[in-house]
């Protein structure tokens, strides 16, 4: 005999408690990026954070603008948009969200700036992939400029940032490897039940990382990332 939950129990029993630990969950510290062995060999001092976005994918909704504002062409479907700073040590220290499909990743970073929800010391950078062109405190890598290329040195550049930047792709995955990310057609639901389900993945995926010493890169350190 198979048995189910029904829409009213998961409303009334499951949401509550979905909500609670999405609020008091404290397994993103944003301070953690600052750890004395939170550093690469390719930058030693510096640099404390990758950063990236991660698609939730949700059902086609009925109203075509609703759709508009969400479909993203580079997953084939509507999502709605996780922010996500890592670390060197595989610690998420920073995530923002949910943010429409359509939103430039580059503008949802600089949105963040202007709120002051992630605030860099003076000396301190993050790196992220070419489209944080304009992102204060952001390493983004060279683009060929119109109708020429790089230089070979900018070259070399781009592939130590992007090596860097894969060190810590398997958190990424991880992330987007949970069902309340991945599953198709996608989440049904609220807004609200959406935002719990995937603040409380970002924080479980987090500690994962923080208290399971095998899923962490060889330390580098101790020191100072202030290189002034």
């Amino acid at each position: 005999m198979e048995t189910g939950l029904s829409h009213r129990s998961f409303r009334e029993s499951v949401m509550p408690v979905a909500l609670a630990l999405a609020v008091c969950l404290r397994e993103v510290v944003w301070s953690d990026r600052l750890d004395p062995f939170n550093h690469h060999p390719y930058f030693p001092v510096g640099v404390t954070t990758i950063w990236d976005t991660v698609p939730l994918y949700v059902a086609t909704p009925d109203d075509k603008r609703q759709e508009r504002l969400i479909y993203q062409p580079k997953y084939k479907n509507c999502v709605f948009k996780f922010e996500v700073a890592v670390t060197f040590s595989m610690q998420i220290v920073y995530f923002s969200g949910p943010h429409l499909g359509t939103a430039n990743d580059n503008d949802i970073f600089n949105q963040g700036t202007r709120l002051g929800q992630h605030v860099f010391e003076p000396y301190e950078y993050g790196l992220g992939d070419k489209i944080y062109q304009t992102a204060e405190h952001i390493l983004a890598g060279h683009r060929n400029p119109p109708g020429g290329s790089i230089t070979d040195a900018q070259r070399d550049e781009n592939d130590k940032l992007d090596f860097c930047r894969s060190s810590v792709e398997r958190v990424f995955a991880a992330l987007t490897d949970h069902r309340a990310f991945h599953s198709r057609p996608g989440f049904r639901g609220t807004l609200e039940a959406l935002t719990a389900f995937a603040y409380i993945t970002i924080h479980v995926t987090a500690a994962l990382f923080r208290h399971q010493p095998s899923r962490r890169p060889a330390k580098h350190g101790p020191w100072s990332h202030d290189w002034r």
